[in-house]
């Protein structure tokens, strides 16, 4: 089906929908972020709310997606729900912005409007040179219609200039992360025996009264009140680097890119966690450390603690039938890990029960609280017999700071781990799976990309529950 093509200031209305999407896409090249402002009848965003971009991916009908490169060709996306705009919005503005140059220097630039049946219009963005900002378009309510306009112009001074143009105001000035209260005493031990009749959940002691129904969950400060005279803080938090590695760099540098990279495109930029490392020494996984393979994988590991911890350092647990707790690790000393820690791999090796590991790593964060969540990143091989006891765990543990990325290594058969980001019963799910069976063939892109975009995911939803602050 040919597509209609709207010329730099045509517009169009489109067919009645629930949601519209927006779509940019351009082949590889420079960094290229979209960016969106829900302005009101008088062209201006009434708050820094009123922007839409990786650091505030959700807005009141519009939501920011991570982009996605498939086979060279980068895809962003924002989707745009006219049903679920404020009372003061009318229209939704579309920007791009480049890092590094112009948009002269970005290939393929296409961008195209879509409605539930597929592509509508396509949006000729003319060919952009000097600017490294544009508006692409906008989406925009006309009387009883939505309608779409291509506007194809931009500025020379990038996010400033789209900003500004919104009626907004800059923050140059990196802005402090925003934290929460640990709670005053530690939580009780994770456990498996059943309750004693009318007792609360297996191994966990009743919850506290609830607090007054203003007021956030106990061991939790409530976020700060909203200043509406807020500018919009524009550095991405916790200032990690964008810039590419220099031609020959280590395999270190250009593994913190992509960390930090996939950082960005999930909107996790900013935030700090407790990364922890769960490391299977079953039986089975004997050739994976003859091989080196776990070692490789270590190394994968730890770059996402080097930019994502709040120390630098990723806690690491050994786990068979037991659990060992072994000493952290960080970059520069993660080559020779497994080896240095040969002796504590040793006494933890033997079958394979993933509830012991899982509930000493609980115990742990509620023993050592921390005003940051934790992340652990939990590698198996699979064999996993205990599908109650973990799914018990996680259900019952929901409604803490933490979140399990099981990490299937190996070609095995994963069993209940491929069901473990489909758990349902608790507060939010709190854990997802990635079959990344073969480490060496699985890229740095891949490899962060899809660990964060599920992480992303459940900040978003511990958030929204007020386990964690918004």
């Amino acid at each position: 089906m040919t597509v209609a093509i709207l010329a730099r200031g045509q517009n169009t209305a489109l067919p009645v929908a629930a949601s519209y999407t927006v779509e940019v896409s351009h082949s590889t090249g420079p960094e290229v972020d979209l960016v969106a402002f829900l302005l009101d009848e008088t062209g201006r965003a009434p708050g820094d709310e009123a922007m839409v971009f990786y650091n505030q991916p959700g807005g009141a009908g519009a939501r920011w997606v991570p982009p996605q490169t498939v086979a060279g060709v980068t895809r962003h996306r924002l989707e745009v729900t006219p049903g679920g705009w404020s009372g003061t919005t009318v229209r939704v503005r579309i920007g791009l912005t480049v890092a590094d140059g112009t948009f002269a220097a970005v290939p393929g630039l296409r961008a195209s409007v879509h409605g539930p049946s597929g592509e509508l219009y396509a949006l000729d963005l003319g060919t952009p040179d000097v600017q490294d900002a544009l508006i692409v378009g906008d989406v925009y309510r006309h009387r009883d219609a939505i309608k779409v306009r291509c506007v194809g112009d931009g500025f020379t001074d990038g996010l400033r200039g789209l900003v500004t143009d919104a009626g907004l105001t800059v923050d140059d000035e990196p802005a402090a992360p925003v934290g929460f209260a640990p709670p005053p005493a530690p939580a009780a031990s994770v456990g498996f025996a059943p309750p004693p009749p009318a007792a609360a959940a297996v191994g966990f002691a009743p919850p506290p009264a609830p607090p007054p129904a203003a007021a956030a969950p106990v061991g939790f400060a409530p976020p700060p009140a909203p200043s509406p005279a807020a500018p919009v803080g524009l550095t991405k938090a916790k200032q990690i680097s964008l810039a590419k590695p220099a031609s020959g760099a280590s395999s270190v540098d250009l593994r913190k890119y992509a960390v930090a990279v996939s950082l960005v495109k999930s909107g996790l930029d900013g935030r700090t966690f407790r990364v922890v490392l769960a490391i299977d020494c079953s039986g089975s996984t004997k050739k994976l450390f003859r091989t080196g393979v776990m070692q490789r994988s270590l190394e994968r590991m730890v770059v996402i603690a080097d930019l994502l911890d709040d120390n630098g350092e990723m806690e690491v647990w050994f786990f068979g039938d037991y659990p060992v707790r072994s000493a952290p690790v960080r970059v520069a000393g993660a080559h020779d890990y497994l080896d240095r820690q040969a002796a504590d791999k040793k006494r933890a090796e033997g079958g394979n029960f993933e509830p012991r590991v899982m509930k000493e790593i609980l115990d742990w964060t509620a023993a050592e609280p921390s005003p940051h969540p934790t992340l652990v990143l939990f590698w198996s091989d699979g064999g996993v017999h205990a599908e109650k006891q973990i799914t018990e765990l996680l259900v019952r543990s929901s409604d803490r700071p933490v979140y399990w990325m099981f990490l299937g290594l190996g070609v095995a058969d994963y069993g209940v781990l491929a069901r473990l980001d489909n758990v349902r019963g608790g507060l939010v799910d709190n854990a997802g799976f990635i079959p990344i069976d073969d480490i060496d063939q699985f890229s740095d892109d891949d490899l962060y990309g899809q660990i964060f975009s599920f992480v992303s995911r459940w900040h978003t939803a511990a958030a929204a529950a007020r386990i964690l602050p918004a």
